[in-house]
C-alpha cells in the first residue's frame, strides 16, 4: 500500500500521515519504492490501530 492509500484509510492527508510515520520509521522500515509491504502495513496498523 502507498502512503496515500494508508492516509485515506485513516481519513487524514498524506502529509499528516507522513508526519506520523516519521517518528516510527525505524520500527516500520522504509517503503520499497512507493509501497509498504504487507508486514510493514501490519506494523502500521498495530502502531496506529486498524482504521
Amino acid at each position: 500500500m502507498t502512503k496515500k492509500e494508508l492516509a485515506a484509510l485513516y481519513g487524514i492527508s498524506p502529509k499528516v500521515f507522513a508526519h506520523w510515520l516519521k517518528k516510527h520509521i525505524q520500527e516500520i522500515g522504509q517503503p520499497t519504492g512507493y509501497y509498504f509491504n504487507p508486514g510493514q502495513v501490519k506494523k502500521i496498523f498495530e502502531r496506529f490501530d486498524t482504521p
